[in-house]
């Protein structure tokens, strides 16, 4: 039995939960046959958020009811910024936690990711990456795709961190083993000041 590691849930087309506190799912061999509907009670979407762009492209959730951390949940903590972008994000390989579409369901999935330079990212992508965003590479052909929103968790002496969250892909032809995330450890202060 595989833990999946953090949860995601689509707000509209373009803006995802980012979720960066202690935030579980659970299901066996990466699937979501264990999974909850929750209700949310307050939404934070960033400030500076850019529906065109996707500029700051998060927000936080918070859910009507608590959620226990047990033997089939695992926390994820939010790492200091100069930790995740010197250690975790360029040294360690992490661990996509997220979902892909299998007709009209969702279906659990875990991949591992290797850190991508930016450099051999953005000629990949035929993009210009900004400081909030780095490149992962999946160590694994895939023939799906994943679902934006899904987490990238880094373990580190045995505590998870949230390192990033995966984007929509921005084209159809896109290179499904490269992946775009959002560097979460860079929203670190703006996520303590919405859970206060």
């Amino acid at each position: 039995m595989t833990r999946q590691l953090a949860c995601s849930f689509q707000v509209s087309n373009k803006l995802f939960l980012r979720a960066v506190k202690c935030h579980c799912s659970t299901g066996p061999n990466g699937t979501s046959g264990t999974g909850k509907i929750m209700q949310i009670s307050e939404k934070h979407i960033h400030i500076r958020y850019d529906e065109d762009t996707g500029e700051n492209n998060i927000a936080l959730l918070q859910l009507q009811e608590h959620v226990e951390c047990d033997n089939s949940h695992l926390p994820v903590c939010t790492p200091e910024r100069d930790f995740a972008e010197h250690v975790l994000i360029p040294k360690l390989a992490g661990t996509v936690s997220g979902w892909r579409m299998e007709g009209d369901e969702l279906q659990g999935e875990e991949l591992q990711v290797s850190y991508l330079p930016a450099e051999d990212c953005k000629q990949i992508l035929n993009i210009s990456l900004t400081n909030r965003q780095f490149c992962g590479h999946l160590q694994e052909a895939v023939d799906k795709r994943l679902a934006g929103g899904s987490f990238l968790v880094t373990e580190y002496k045995g505590t998870w961190f949230l390192t990033g969250i995966l984007g929509s892909w921005p084209l159809e032809d896109t290179d499904w083993e490269t992946l775009l995330f959002t560097n979460t450890a860079r929203y670190r202060v703006w996520v303590k000041q919405k859970i206060k």
